[in-house]
């Protein structure tokens, strides 16, 4: 960039040089033809002054300073000139200088002389008996006067184009320091663009911060991916081992003939519930990992949340009488737009995790409340109880939309973990959640699921006191067909 600057400014005063010179030169002959033909209008007059009192005597003087006098008659006879022969001069009257003083005057020429390279000025001027004094000079062209010229031309043009080249390289200087300096906070963006030094300069340096920006965002976003990538492979690790452990020295010892009879039977069992916990475990991190890969394309329809969440509670119910926790569903036909399989996914997730972790003749409660229905108050218990938001920068404004609550008396989530509850194989109670065969990935599936839906969730809770989930969902469109 310097280098181009550098140039261009060369070339700039090497232009301006050249044509100053140019300009001058016009400028200057101009003035010089006026000069010349002011002389010779001056000299006009004198001899006019001269012919007028002594006649005699002018005809015999030479021609003095260079200065050829013609006398021509009206109908453009010579009958006189100091400087020729008048018997072989042809008449005068075509002259252009004759014929515009015959016109108006006077009149002035410049002709050109081929063999010597220089012009003749001539002025002439009409006298009051009719006849024409014409006075002629012979002076340098205009190429002359520049060939004369053109040493001190190059002397002067070499000092300004010397003194050109220390300009522009000061200049280019000056005017790069700044942006260097700018260049040197390209990772502050803010700083860049405060000390940006040229206003035009603004726009492309917002537009590298944003950049910068970005490109700073999805690094943070990949190395946050990759770590919790490598969390998920150990902790998937670690899950896994645990089951399979088990199994494996079940297995050995009734192999070894170590368990006969009814111990023989209680490792059977043993194996079993960490095969189906395993299993359970495994379909739940390869829906996890499609849920990862999931993008806007899934297939939505038209759903009724209410009847989903009505087949979610009959399935569940069985599940609910053995931990002895009574489930309830209250609402009514509420229609969003959401993919089936994803929404019963949800609501069994959440609906599961209630009854997991419950209390023994506890409720698990589930309302589906339409478009501007009133909801079921909170209890007072969890009126002061602290509240998770995700994400956290979603405006959980209640008016206008569908409403799913799930909610719960059961043991609640102390305030230091309710941050952590939607991270894969985060447990609140380890020991609680494998003795009832939790895999840790419920609420990272919900989490997901709602994600691709664009519903943002609000978990209140308390120890002790249960918990609530609230969701929202975006009503559908009432269309013709669905009334």
């Amino acid at each position: 960039m310097k280098k181009k600057m550098t140039i261009h400014m060369w070339l700039i005063g090497g232009i301006s040089i050249l044509l100053t010179t140019l300009l001058a030169m016009l400028v200057f002959y101009n003035m010089f033809q006026k000069e010349v033909f002011g002389s010779l209008r001056t000299y006009a007059d004198f001899v006019d002054s001269v012919l007028i009192s002594e006649k005699a005597e002018f005809l015999g003087i030479d021609r003095v300073d260079g200065i050829r006098v013609t006398i021509i008659e009206a109908d453009g006879t010579v009958s006189y000139d100091n400087n020729a022969d008048m018997a072989v001069m042809d008449k005068h009257d075509t002259r252009p200088e004759i014929k515009k003083a015959l016109e108006t005057g006077e009149g002035t020429a410049v002709r050109r002389s081929l063999t010597i390279g220089s012009n003749n000025y001539y002025y002439a001027m009409k006298l009051s008996n009719g006849m024409i004094l014409r006075v002629s000079k012979e002076a340098g062209s205009i190429a002359k006067i520049f060939y004369n010229s053109i040493p001190v031309i190059v002397i002067c043009g070499l000092i300004l184009f010397i003194t050109c080249l220390m300009f522009a390289r000061y200049l280019t200087a000056r005017i790069i320091k700044p942006i260097e300096e700018m260049a040197e906070h390209v990772g502050d963006g803010s700083n860049m663009v405060k000390t940006t030094p040229y206003e035009e300069l603004v726009p492309f340096a917002t537009t590298i911060k944003n950049q910068h920006d970005s490109i700073v965002k999805q690094l943070k976003e990949l190395e946050q991916a990759d770590q919790i990538r490598q969390e998920f492979t150990a902790n998937v690790s670690h899950e896994l081992k645990t089951p399979l452990t088990s199994i494996s020295g079940y297995a050995e010892l009734i192999e070894q003939g170590m368990a006969t009879g009814e111990d023989a039977k209680a490792f059977a069992s043993k194996i079993g519930q960490n095969s189906a916990r395993l299993l359970t475990m495994i379909n739940d991190i390869i829906q996890l990992s499609e849920l990862d890969h999931v993008n806007d394309v899934f297939e939505k329809e038209t759903l009724d949340l209410y009847e989903i969440a009505r087949e979610c509670v009959s399935r569940l119910s069985v599940n609910a009488k053995q931990h002895e926790v009574y489930i309830s569903l209250e609402g009514k036909c509420a229609l969003i737009e959401a993919n089936h399989n994803m929404m019963e996914e949800l609501i069994t997730n959440l609906c599961d995790n209630a009854i997991r972790y419950n209390v023994p003749y506890g409720c698990v409660n589930i309302t589906v409340a339409p478009v501007n229905e009133p909801l079921p108050s909170v209890p007072d218990s969890l009126k002061e109880a602290p509240v998770l938001t995700f994400p956290p920068e979603s405006d959980f404004t209640l008016s206008g939309k569908v409403i799913l609550t799930v909610q719960d008396t059961g043991i609640g989530i102390p305030e230091k973990h309710i941050s952590r509850i939607f991270e894969r194989f985060y447990r609140v109670d380890k020991s609680r959640s494998k003795a009832t065969g939790g895999t840790g990935l419920g609420l990272s599936i919900v989490k997901h699921i709602l994600a691709s839906h664009n519903a943002p969730i609000q978990v209140r809770t308390l120890p002790s006191c249960g918990t609530i989930f609230t969701i929202l969902f975006e009503p559908a469109a009432i269309t013709e067909d669905s009334e």
